[in-house]
């Protein structure tokens, strides 16, 4: 264990490949009462924690390193975008467009539009698009969904896709 490495000062695990990155997050850090252990990979924080890391007594197994590098790599098979026909929904951008052109979607017609594309040929029931798209588990206001999915149809038209209704039932994202 690095002597610099003290007992009373709470620990940091800094995983960064840049060095000038990793040495300039670990001088902050050590400015700031922290004790900063460096490694360039998932691997080697790996081995790093399984060697060195027993702070008052705690160890760090490898079922947590485990745990994190099945977190990060779900995290990687996360898409940019969702393509439907000409529909292109950028999920870092909050932004969806068709054949290029973008929709102008207010956030709650972009949530609304990713949930459909998610689900495509689904039926969701209004109760579900309330409590995904406005988090709310209160009674559901079905005018607020009628109006939201017909701003969204519109603003969809000539995508190749639209949003049917089913009465009973909810809707459903559909191709034309």
């Amino acid at each position: 264990m690095d002597s610099s490495f003290s007992r009373n000062r709470k620990a940091l695990l800094s995983i960064e490949g840049e060095s000038d990155i990793s040495e300039n997050n670990r001088r902050i850090l050590t400015e700031n009462g922290y004790n900063v252990i460096t490694a360039g990979t998932l691997t080697a924080a790996r081995e790093r924690l399984s060697r060195d890391l027993r702070i008052e007594g705690i160890v760090l197994h490898d079922v947590f390193i485990t745990r994190i590098g099945k977190m990060l790599e779900k995290a990687e098979r996360v898409p940019e975008r969702i393509i439907r026909g000409k529909l292109c929904i950028d999920l870092f951008s909050g932004q969806a467009f068709s054949d290029g052109n973008d929709l102008l979607l207010t956030k709650k017609e972009f949530f609304l539009l990713l949930l459909f594309a998610q689900n495509e040929g689904k039926a969701i029931s209004a109760k579900y698009i309330y409590e995904k798209v406005w988090n709310s588990q209160a009674n559901v206001n079905i005018s607020t969904i009628k109006v939201a999915v017909s701003n969204l149809r519109k603003k969809i038209n000539g995508s190749g896709y639209t949003l049917v209704a089913e009465y009973g039932v909810g809707y459903r994202f559909v191709q034309v």
